[in-house]
């Protein structure tokens, strides 16, 4: 089970916006394993992520990706509208 969590938290570091140095030492560090193995998991994500993430519905893949992009957009707008500051990270966002 820990190669499972390892490898879900991997996935959802780099969404947040982790490079892979940091999240090999964070990974490494909290799960005990060498930078080596994380290493190894980004070198062989396309054999496990699609199984990990239940990947086999192509359709179903695609409205996921969109309606999650328009759920980060949506929250980007109405932050930006409330706070200046944001543009900031707006401007990462779009530039993706």
């Amino acid at each position: 089970m820990n190669t499972v969590e390892r490898r879900l938290e991997l996935l959802k570091l780099e969404g947040i916006g982790f490079n892979q140095v940091e999240i090999v030492k964070q990974l490494s560090q909290k799960h005990g394993c060498s930078d080596r193995t994380v290493y190894y998991d980004f070198e062989n994500r396309a054999s496990w992520q699609p199984t990990l993430q239940q990947l086999s519905d192509h359709e179903a893949i695609l409205l996921k990706t969109v309606n999650r992009y328009e759920q980060i957009y949506g929250r980007q707008v109405l932050g930006f509208s409330l706070e200046p500051r944001s543009l900031l990270s707006w401007v990462r966002l779009t530039s993706c």
